[in-house]
């Protein structure tokens, strides 16, 4: 029963693990590489890295400042490699050679020999020399060959290298700078050199015979890309491989930048620091192969494959349109990869409506596929399909054109401001006309006379007998005023200064007496009218007896009536009243006198024209008015004595 127990949970367990990590069941079998290398494998055709060591710090340049001064020196020799150069003779004293023999002072020998030398025997000399004939013997000649390789390193992306020499190895002084880089630079470098026809051609030699020279005589050069060719040391060649070269012996390990093609596919492999002898050799067969074995090219992308749709506006045929990608796209993967579930898909579209018409392979957005969040691949997306206009779309796409161009939009703002404009200014009229009658009310002849007035009602209002009698006559003198505003006003000629002045004087000469009439004490004026009537036995005027009794009355109390003009009996009229009826009836009269004399005028033009059409008698000599034409004399129309009717 417990053994029973044991194998459930174990079962449990391994449905349970399976069903977490699908990834895991799919993962790719360990190429088996030693600890402490750095290595990496890339598949050429699609740039695709299929395998990267966990080596993330920078190593030993190695045979990558080689090559990278090789793809320096084949870009200068461009066209040129049979050029026949002399060595300087500072070469043999500066580096070691690895040709047999090795270069001599002032030896002429061919620029492509040069490289073969440098690049399959990995010899030292052929480079200097190269470098000075670079430079025409320019004593700093290397260093100048460093420095186009540090631009070229910038030139192609290296952003984490650093080269100090062209040789790659490591400096005679302990102190010395070091050409260090990383696995990802150089693999930029490797494909450089790739993508030379020169470098490609070289770097796949076996052997080479450099013909004899003035000084030595044939010399046969084996590569020492132990993939290449067994005939230095058996036992590492690869069928696949393809060149580019290999760094053995030195302090930093076993080293090398390998290419091989299988299939139609190419590959390179760096190997930097193989603890092991020719150990670089083995881990790139091993890489070769579990490269070839687990990868294959899958289809991502079909050109038929629907991603998405766009409306479309104003056709007659369809209101959408499909998109699908222009091209159809493959990436480098593993064989077992989940298409389902471990490639992820990025859709952006550029256009969310689009109008007719609509014209086949149009581009619309673009659709990024991803593998483990790394880019593998790009296409546009474009209509599947074309849509003709409409003809009623057609009138309406120009309507809405119209619409919304950028003439009506501002021809519009510009109605709207002068209707705005027309509004404050009809506004502003409409306010003036309201308050033009009050502001007119006095002309400038009778704005003294009014400010006057309103001093004298101010006066008398705080010199009455109580507060309601100020307030009465207050109230008074807003309806005098009032109904001064309220009558229409005939235009009147401006009275003559002196006319102003003798009637302000008068106002003024009756002021004291009315203010004493206010207080309820008779005036001076008033007492002697009083004495000379009492001795006269006559009587005060009916007006003055009836103001008198009125102020031993009891005042009125004042109306409460809001908006109501409120009569005072007629006995308790203030002076102001009585001023404002006299100037009525001095408004009136002088109304009546320019009425009178508008019609004596109007008589005066009649009897002219009346004269103008009298006939007279020729006989007289035209002295005898002989009348008026009959046509011109009107019923009940008079005519002058001595006008009558023409005799026979």
């Amino acid at each position: 029963m417990t053994k029973i127990r044991v194998l459930c949970f174990c079962f449990l367990f391994l449905l349970i693990a399976a069903l977490a990590s699908p990834v895991a069941a799919s993962a790719l079998e360990d190429p088996g590489i030693e600890s402490g290398c750095a290595v990496i494998l890339c598949h050429n055709d699609s740039g695709t890295t299929l395998y990267e060591s966990a080596v993330t710090r920078r190593v030993p340049a190695g045979p990558g400042a080689r090559l990278l001064a090789a793809v320096v020196l084949a870009e200068a020799y461009e066209g040129k490699t049979e050029k026949i150069v002399s060595v300087n003779r500072k070469v043999t004293g500066l580096a070691a050679s690895t040709m047999n023999p090795g270069l001599k002072n002032g030896e002429h020998i061919s620029v492509y020999d040069l490289l073969c030398g440098m690049l399959v025997a990995s010899s030292d000399d052929a480079a200097y020399a190269l470098a000075f004939d670079l430079f025409e013997d320019d004593p700093d000649a290397p260093a100048k060959l460093v420095d186009l390789m540090n631009d070229k390193a910038e030139e192609l992306g290296l952003e984490d290298s650093e080269f100090s020499d062209f040789l790659g190895t490591e400096p005679k002084d302990a102190g010395g700078a070091k050409s260090e880089s990383t696995l990802s630079d150089l693999l930029l470098v490797a494909l450089a050199a790739q993508r030379s026809p020169l470098l490609r051609e070289i770097c796949a030699l076996e052997s080479r015979t450099v013909p004899a020279t003035d000084k030595t005589k044939e010399r046969l050069l084996l590569t020492r890309n132990y993939l290449l060719s067994a005939k230095r040391i058996p036992g590492y060649t690869y069928a696949n491989a393809t060149g580019l070269f290999a760094y053995e012996g030195t302090s930093f390990g076993s080293c090398g930048i390998f290419s091989s093609e299988a299939e139609g596919r190419a590959y390179t492999c760096i190997v930097i620091g193989s603890k092991e002898k020719y150990g670089a050799f083995k881990i790139a067969k091993t890489m070769f192969e579990w490269g070839k074995n687990n990868f294959s090219y899958k289809k991502i992308l079909d050109k038929s494959e629907v991603l998405g749709e766009i409306k479309v506006e104003l056709s007659g045929d369809s209101d959408y349109v499909t998109l699908s990608p222009d091209s159809a796209l493959s990436a480098f993967l593993p064989n077992d990869v989940d298409l389902q579930t471990e490639i992820k898909r990025e859709i952006v579209t550029d256009l969310k409506t689009v109008r007719a018409p609509v014209k086949e392979g149009m581009v619309a957005g673009k659709i990024t596929v991803f593998y483990r969040n790394r880019q593998i691949g790009q296409a546009d997306l474009v209509t599947t399909g074309s849509l003709a206009l409409s003809n009623s779309g057609y009138y309406l796409s120009l309507a809405r054109d119209f619409l919304t161009s950028s003439v009506f939009l501002w021809s519009c703002a510009g109605v709207a401001v002068c209707f705005l404009v027309y509004v404050l200014i009809n506004a502003r009229v409409r306010y003036l006309r309201k308050t033009r009658p009050q502001a007119l009310a006095f002309d400038d002849g009778d704005e003294p006379e009014r400010e006057e007035r309103v001093a004298e009602s101010a006066v008398f209002g705080a010199l009455g007998d109580g507060s309601e009698a100020g307030e009465s006559s207050a109230e008074s003198e807003v309806e005098a005023q009032t109904d001064i505003e309220s009558e229409p006003r005939e235009p009147k000629e401006k009275k003559p200064e002196h006319k102003e002045k003798k009637e302000r004087a008068e106002r003024r000469s009756i002021a004291p007496g009315a203010v004493a009439e206010k207080s309820g004490e008779p005036g001076e004026e008033d007492k002697k009218n009083a004495k000379a009537d009492k001795k006269s036995g006559a009587h005060p005027p009916k007006e003055e007896s009836a103001g008198r009794d009125a102020r031993k009355k009891p005042k009125a109390k004042k109306a409460q009536v809001k908006g109501a003009r409120v009569k005072q009996p007629e006995g308790e009229q203030t002076l102001l009243e009585r001023m404002a009826q006299e100037e009525r009836r001095a408004l009136e009269e002088e109304k009546r006198k320019q009425e009178e004399a508008r019609k004596a005028a109007e008589e005066a033009e009649r009897e002219a024209r009346r004269r103008a059409k009298t006939f007279y008698d020729d006989e007289s000599g035209g002295e005898v008015p002989a009348g008026l034409p009959e046509e011109d004399v009107k019923s009940g129309e008079y005519v002058p004595e001595g006008w009558g009717d023409l005799g026979p």
